[in-house]
């Protein structure tokens, strides 16, 4: 008994040191988390336990973002005092995405990242990239040229995955004792996301969010084992009581979740946040302003400088704490804390704040404050969209149809173009259907050009497809959204991604099917739609 307290002593973290500050809370910021699992799918907990476990521990808001495809779910509620999102966390082929604040999907969302970007936006929500730089391969984020609101510059569930054994044991131990500090222990400065979220936001607006990634329980299975309680460590409130998310508000909260809640996610995808890591120091609180002239700025703002710059931060800290002020990722200045003021001649781009703390742990240390950026100058005018140009040929209208067996449908043509009826075999026919034409790419093409139409909103893969390769042969594929509405639809031959094995560049030579294909990637197994092209033709 006496060898296991010498054990734990030995691995105990240092408490949280405590801040002192002199400015009052702000009532128009909440502390919350970001990134969380119920049973709905790998948590531990229900919503009302996971909310019970996050008022214990301070919090005044969640996202709830289970495993699913933006179906399913539950509508804004305040639970246990606390303000609770139902997001979701949707796997993509390039990583995944925690979608806030989006409206029921109509189809399941999934398939390239991009798109997903696309449909989450579409239906009113915020896309963050989630554990962009975890070590596990597979959860890894890739699609950077994706349009993210934001992005976790820390990851919860990330963190403890590059420790070496000892670590985790010492970790283990002193969670006994001091859980959000042992917890805190295993962060690291997670140098490659800050990086990657600073040369984003040097060309447009991005949140630094932090994801608590939090399941209540250590699983013992994959997603079999969904709903099942596993070892129940580290608890929702042990995670809650590590780090918070703080958001400032343009608004009071009402008391209404239904109202309330388009409040909090319009603070959160303007970037009005800042990372406070409490099992480091507790309370932070941050004050970040930028003004010249008669204009002013807070995090999440833009401004439009009149002459040089002046930035003023305001951070309690323990003893030795030092604030950083940051232009896209490089220092500009420094100073103890509680406060820096700096004036400048500001280089247009984004300017937020780092908060460190002499003792913190991980190599190099985590900071103890992030803050999402302020933006000075003028957004950045990135390269005009290309437009097509003259068309080259028309596709025509000898349209057939391929299917799996149990899917099916019927095609109809006519001089205003063709219509599409599919219907998806059940689960387990491997279902799909598509229209498809017969094709050779003009060597001048450089762009598919169509109008369509849906006669309800759904995502088609229009897809180019080679016969050399052998077997199905090589395809390169291109996500499109219709509606009821229609819509003039342009796709670069650049924008066609491959398929499995296939070679990066559509093989323009080689092509010789055009195909809009419905499978299962964005429906379900037994649905139906129908699908209405014309003038499809290629443009230089």
């Amino acid at each position: 008994m006496a060898a296991v307290v010498v054990l734990i002593a030995l691995a105990l973290p240092p408490s949280p040191r405590a801040v002192t500050h002199s400015a009052a809370v702000d009532p128009l910021t909440l502390k919350g988390a970001l990134h969380v699992h119920t049973v709905k799918s790998d948590g531990g907990g229900t919503m009302d336990e996971v909310a019970a476990a996050a008022a214990a521990a301070g919090l005044t808001f969640l996202v709830i973002t289970d495993h699913g495809d933006g179906r399913g779910l539950q509508p804004p509620s305040y639970r246990r005092g606390v303000l609770c999102i139902d997001g979701a966390e949707i796997s993509t082929d390039q990583g995944h995405v925690v979608a806030i604040g989006l409206k029921e999907a109509e189809y399941p969302l999934a398939g390239e990242a991009r798109d997903v970007v696309e449909d989450v936006q579409r239906l009113g929500g915020m896309a963050v990239a989630a554990h962009p730089a975890s070590p596990k391969e597979a959860l890894a984020w890739s699609a950077w040229e994706a349009p993210i609101d934001g992005i976790e510059w820390l990851n919860a569930d990330s963190e403890w995955r590059d420790e070496s054994g000892a670590s985790l044991a010492r970790a283990v131990l002193g969670y006994w004792l001091r859980p959000a500090a042992a917890i805190a222990r295993t962060f690291d400065g997670p140098s490659s996301a800050l990086a990657r979220a600073d040369e984003l936001a040097a060309r447009r607006a991005l949140a630094y969010v932090a994801g608590h990634d939090a399941h209540g329980r250590i699983a013992r299975g994959g997603p079999e084992d969904y709903g099942r309680r596993g070892i129940p460590l580290p608890t929702y409130r042990a995670l809650f009581e590590t780090f918070a998310v703080h958001v400032a508000l343009d608004r009071a909260l009402t008391g209404d979740a239904e109202a309330d809640a388009p409040v909090l996610v319009r603070a959160l995808k303007r970037g009005r946040v800042f990372t406070g890591i409490d099992g480091v120091a507790r309370p932070a609180r941050l004050m970040f302003r930028a003004t010249s002239g008669s204009a002013s700025a807070a995090i999440g703002d833009r401004l439009i400088p009149a002459g040089p710059v002046d930035f003023e931060v305001q951070a309690g800290g323990p003893p030795g704490a030092t604030i950083v002020l940051l232009h896209n990722g490089a220092e500009r200045a420094r100073a103890p804390a509680p406060g820096l003021a700096s004036r400048m001649v500001a280089a247009p781009g984004a300017y937020r704040v780092e908060v460190h703390v002499p003792g913190a742990p991980g190599t190099p240390p985590v900071p103890w404050i992030v803050s999402s950026p302020i933006y000075v100058g003028v957004a950045p005018v990135g390269p005009l969209e290309p437009q097509p140009g003259a068309a080259t040929a028309p596709v025509g209208n000898d349209w057939s149809m391929e299917h799996a067996e149990g899917s099916g449908g019927a095609v109809s043509v006519s001089p205003e173009g063709v219509e599409f009826d599919y219907h998806l075999g059940p689960i387990g026919t491997s279902p799909y259907a598509a229209l498809v034409h017969a094709v050779a790419v003009p060597a001048a093409a450089r762009w598919l050009s169509f109008g369509a139409r849906a006669d309800r909103p759904m995502r088609i893969s229009v897809q180019l497809r080679s016969p050399a390769g052998g077997g199905a042969g090589q395809r390169w594929r291109r996500s499109i959204f219709v509606g009821p509405a229609g819509r003039r639809i342009a796709i670069r031959l650049e924008e066609f991604r491959a398929i499995r094995g296939a070679a990066p560049a559509v093989d323009r030579a080689g092509a010789d099917s055009l195909l809009f294909v419905a499978d299962t990637v964005n429906a379900d197994p037994g649905s139906s739609g129908r699908l209405a092209l014309r003038d499809v033709e290629w443009r230089e």
